[in-house]
C-alpha cells in the first residue's frame, strides 16, 4: 500500500469542567487531527493534543515538509519512514 493523502485539521474543543495549569485556567484544548490515506483507501488517524499551543507550527511541517517525503511511499516499511523524516 502507498501513500495516496496525508490531511490534517485543527479543533478547539471546550473542556467541560475547566483545569488550571499553573494558575492559569484552561478553557479550550486544541487538537490536531491527521489522517493518512493510502492508495487502498485505508486511513489510518492519528491526534495531538498538547497542554500549550504551537499547533500551527506541527501543521505547517506537516504540510509543507512531511507531505513532499511520505506521500507515494509503500507504508509496509515503517521503520524506513521514520528514518526518512
Amino acid at each position: 500500500m502507498i501513500i495516496k493523502e496525508i490531511k490534517n485539521k485543527l479543533f478547539s474543543v471546550p473542556f467541560i469542567d475547566p483545569t488550571k495549569l499553573l494558575f492559569v485556567p484552561l478553557e479550550i484544548t486544541d487538537l490536531l487531527i491527521v489522517e493518512i490515506e493510502t492508495n487502498e483507501s485505508f486511513i489510518g488517524t492519528g491526534y495531538l493534543q498538547p497542554i500549550i499551543g504551537r499547533l500551527l507550527t506541527v501543521e505547517m511541517c506537516i504540510n509543507e515538509m512531511l507531505k513532499l517525503l511520505l506521500i507515494g511511499e509503500s507504508i509496509q516499511y515503517i521503520k524506513n519512514l521514520w528514518q526518512k523524516m
